[in-house]
């Protein structure tokens, strides 16, 4: 008997992170590198802004293990690696990319040098100074006077460029910089002026940091006029966003996972979800279904979810996509490929699976953030569904996790991606688990979104409860409803006003259906019925 894991491997290589300090001068990084469209545009967008405006510094912000560190390796090896790095970072950035950086990055013979340092809870000056006595053998004394005034620093950074082709300076992990700052007060005018320098040094010195998020945010501890100063600093900096979109971790995705061939359902399983979501969103069905297909086992409804649940507060993005293809945790993809047959009804790992993973690894740290509550009550409805059956269980497995982390992924709770998401179920099968399901108040309808929506709440059908009491509303349920409502009578203040007279009108609510086409009739009939209940009271 077959198990997957004896067809289906992943390559380790997709869960190590960079260092981009250690790592400047080693391959291991960038050999396997794929470089996914939005990283593209990042890279095209700087070198624009070099070229054209004379931008020259810089912040990279994106989620932890986004790709940023690989990216600044790329970069660092295509404006000044050695021969062999710059040929393999070239091959991966493509030519016109690299003719981009070669038009950005000017280079005769005496080439570009880079400054690569790692953020850490120390002083920013110190760092550089430190990595510039190191990158360009810097007398003790040097480096001491550099250590001690911004000035100075800076001074000797624009003479080294100078003396070159000019200075890539790689900040990682800038954020750690950051805190450290606001534990000492909040000073970050070192960044302002080094980024007011590389303005001046016509291209000579450009300086790129990598974030997390803005630098106002770092500064949410300080006080307003604090963060911002530091807004101000950034905005000195041309921010480039990172963000992978679904799709582009599905692709990478298909190239971690490994197998001899793929058997011909997974690719009918992935055309029908391509085809699913480009009713919501513009694709290339096509390509997105070769893609899905080069995931498998992973399910393509998997394979679409993994990138939006890697952005999560508890993840850490593409590294932990692919800790998780590797890792051997409770209901993971491995556990998965241990315990399945290549020749079963369902060999895939379904969006069921991953809910179910998420919940045993990292239910505590969903339940206390921002979407709490909403998991306990998502959590609930799994519970109760799970009473109706397996299918219905999986379904609503399913429909939460699409529900939590569907944005940008194209996908849906409707009918169609739920019925893709139990393919060893007929459709009659699965059809009549969903009607059960809304019959159980498990899902409900969103008769405008054309799907559904997760419902965790009690057994109180409110549209039932709305329609019945429609059907009682009649002209005596409305005759008490303004005392109840404490409206009053009106007073006539025009008539008032020219006559003198007081008068006061009383607010009748009455059925349009109920109303007479003799208008004067039914007035004064309302007018008999108002002077009898006053007679009463």
């Amino acid at each position: 008997m077959t198990r997957l894991q004896d067809v289906v491997r992943v390559e380790r290589r997709f869960a190590r992170s960079a260092r981009i300090d250690t790592d400047l001068q080693g391959s291991p990084p960038l050999v396997g590198y794929v470089m996914q469209p939005s990283v593209r545009r990042a890279l095209e967008t700087m070198t624009d802004g070099l070229s054209e405006s004379g931008q020259a510094a810089f912040t990279w912000t994106g989620p932890y293990g986004g790709g940023k560190s690989c990216a600044a390796l790329l970069v660092a090896n295509l404006v000044a690696g050695v021969e062999e790095r710059r040929a393999l970072a070239a091959e991966l950035a493509g030519p016109e990319l690299t003719q981009r950086f070669s038009e950005a990055f000017p280079e005769t013979e005496k080439g570009w040098a880079v400054l690569a340092l790692t953020g850490r809870r120390a002083e920013l000056r110190e760092e550089i100074a430190e990595a510039g006595a190191v990158t360009f053998g810097w007398s003790k004394a040097d480096t001491a006077k550099v250590m001690a005034d911004d000035r100075h620093l800076l001074d000797k950074l624009e003479s080294e460029a100078k003396r070159i082709d000019g200075i890539l300076v790689l900040i990682d992990e800038l954020g750690k910089f950051l805190e450290y700052s606001v534990s000492k007060g909040g000073d970050v005018h070192l960044l302002q002026d080094l980024a007011e320098r590389a303005s001046r040094s016509k291209g000579r010195l450009v300086v790129i940091g990598l974030l997390h998020q803005s630098f106002e945010q770092y500064a949410g501890k300080l006080g307003k006029a604090a963060r911002d100063e530091w807004a101000k600093v950034q905005g000195r900096y041309l921010n480039i966003p990172f963000v992978a979109q679904a799709d582009e971790v599905a692709a990478l995705i298909a190239q971690a996972i490994k197998s001899p061939s793929r058997p011909k359902r997974a690719a009918l399983l992935a055309v029908a979800t391509a085809q699913a979501v480009s009713k919501r969103r513009a694709i290339d069905a096509d390509a997105l279904s070769e893609v899905l297909t080069g995931a498998w086992p992973l399910h393509p409804v998997t394979s679409l979810l993994l990138g939006p649940v890697s952005r999560q507060r508890f993840a850490q993005n593409e590294r932990s996509v692919f800790g998780f293809l590797s890792s051997a945790e409770p209901h993971g993809f491995q556990a998965h490929l241990a315990a399945t047959d290549v020749d079963a009804d369902d060999p895939w790992f379904g969006p069921d699976q991953l809910w179910d993973y998420l919940v045993a690894n990292f239910g505590s740290a969903l339940a206390v953030g921002s979407d709490g509550a909403r998991l306990s009550l998502a959590m609930e409805a799994v519970e109760r569904a799970s009473l109706r059956g397996s299918l219905h269980a999986r379904l609503a497995k399913s429909a939460a996790l699409i529900e939590f982390f569907r944005n940008g992924s194209g996908l849906a709770v409707a009918d169609d991606i739920l019925s893709l998401c139990a393919p060893a179920a007929s459709d009659a099968e699965t059809e009549a688990a969903i009607a059960e399901l809304v019959e159980r108040a498990v899902l409900i309808r969103q008769p405008r979104l054309g799907g559904y929506a997760l419902f965790a709440g009690s057994d109180f059908d409110l549209d039932e409860a709305i329609t019945n009491h429609r059907e009682r509303l009649d002209a005596a349920a409305l005759a008490d409803l303004p005392a109840r409502l404490q409206i009053g009578s009106v007073s006539a203040k025009r008539h008032y006003v020219e006559t003198g007279a007081l008068r006061t009108f009383d607010v009748v609510l009455q059925l349009g259906e109920e109303v007479s086409s003799n208008v004067q009739s039914w007035a004064q009939a309302c007018a008999e019925r108002l002077a009898r209940d006053k007679r009463k009271a």
